[in-house]
């Protein structure tokens, strides 16, 4: 099921549009001012963004632009309501530079909004097959090769493209079939990747996994020390929160550090 974030602070505009993308199959979060639609989308991240170009805390511009420039949210579909008063040349054609999808004029017709969305996600998915097809081929290609920490990784971020070097991963933990992975420059990613199939790839001299959930990049590795029942905290360069070793896995990380010193 595909989901959309609409924003939009006109209460009964909003229930109605709503229960309309329900009707046909869409799963809709809503968000009544430009802040709490930020929030959503970052946490949501929706298939399709709907935003009223009226809006306070900030305006629909405002939004459109912490949105996009996000690597999270910056490829998601992003379609403009505009109040008819209010929607002359000007105001589509600035919209069109900023680079919004579309610039619909409210009241829309139901019909007309239903085709510009269907046409929207039609076109990200034909994308996204385009960009899993080449994944699996690479990944085939590779049969799971293993990595150096000089190599280059190509990531999807939500419905956005990256490409990070593997040194610049400070640690990885595991969200359900996804995998969150934090850098250096304070990024935090959600990307489609097991636990599981980081190991195969990473270079198991600086990754090392420490936890059923975590796999941290003993570069950064700032100190370690004792913690209760033979476990250990281990910190790392710039991160606030130690994290908790058990003795099964301290044992290898105390091997590796050992190795790295000589």
């Amino acid at each position: 099921m595909k989901k959309i974030l609409l924003i939009e602070n006109d209460a009964s505009y909003c229930n109605y549009i709503r229960e309309l993308l329900e009707d046909f199959g869409y799963k809709t979060a809503v968000a009544e001012n430009g802040r709490e639609g930020i929030k959503i989308a970052r946490l949501a991240m929706p298939d399709l963004i709907i935003c009223s170009t009226e809006l306070s805390e900030p305006d629909g511009y405002s939004v459109f632009d912490e949105i996009n420039k996000s690597p999270e949210t910056g490829a998601t579909p992003f379609i403009f309501f505009a109040p008819a008063g209010k929607s002359g040349i000007e105001e589509f054609r600035r919209a069109m530079d900023l680079g919004v999808d579309d610039f619909l004029i409210k009241p829309v017709r139901s019909g007309h909004l239903l085709k510009v969305i269907e046409t929207r996600l039609k076109k990200v998915d034909r994308i996204m097959e385009k960009q899993e097809s080449l994944t699996k081929k690479n990944n085939k290609n590779n049969s799971f090769k293993k990595l150096t920490s000089d190599d280059r990784l190509f990531l999807m971020v939500g419905n956005h493209p990256e490409i990070i070097k593997i040194n610049k991963i400070v640690f990885i933990t595991a969200a359900e079939e996804y995998s969150n992975v934090y850098t250096t420059d304070a990024r935090h990613l959600l990307v489609q990747k097991l636990l599981k199939e980081w190991e195969k790839t990473l270079p198991s001299k600086v990754f090392l996994r420490i936890h059923r959930s975590t796999i941290i990049n003993l570069d950064y590795v700032k100190k370690v020390e004792k913690w209760f029942n033979h476990s250990f905290r281990v910190y790392l360069e710039d991160v606030s929160e130690p994290f908790i070793i058990s003795r099964r896995y301290s044992t290898r990380l105390r091997a590796l550090l050992n190795t790295s010193k000589r």
